[in-house]
């Protein structure tokens, strides 16, 4: 699987390799294992991977909060487009040689994505 060969072979920073290891346990590689959940840093608006990050955790420890039925499903679903496709490209983005064919891979997976 992707998630696990990036955490092994990739030199990724904190922010990075917690997305790739909560996307990883999210979809339900490596229980237990080399996860470790930081408390959260300060978020920006224009931080977006502290966002994905967030959705992650949040979905995995639902059960630790009090969450409306409509919130439960968006939390779902934005974590299940993180995991599906977003960390995927978001993480080999600063590669120079992958970018042009991320860029349509990730525009073909975006539009095939269910609504």
């Amino acid at each position: 699987m992707y998630y696990d060969d990036a955490t092994k072979s990739q030199q990724a920073r904190d922010d990075y390799l917690e997305l790739l290891h909560l996307s990883w346990t999210f979809l339900g590689g490596a229980p237990g294992s080399c996860v470790k959940f930081r408390a959260p840093d300060a978020i920006h608006h224009a931080r977006w991977m502290a966002k994905a990050i967030y959705s992650l955790k949040i979905y995995m420890f639902q059960d630790q909060f009090v969450l409306t039925a409509a919130e439960k499903k968006g939390v779902t679903n934005i974590s299940l487009f993180v995991a599906l496709i977003y960390s995927r490209y978001w993480n080999e983005a600063p590669v120079a040689e992958k970018a042009p064919l991320n860029d349509v891979r990730l525009l073909a997976q975006i539009q095939a994505y269910p609504q």
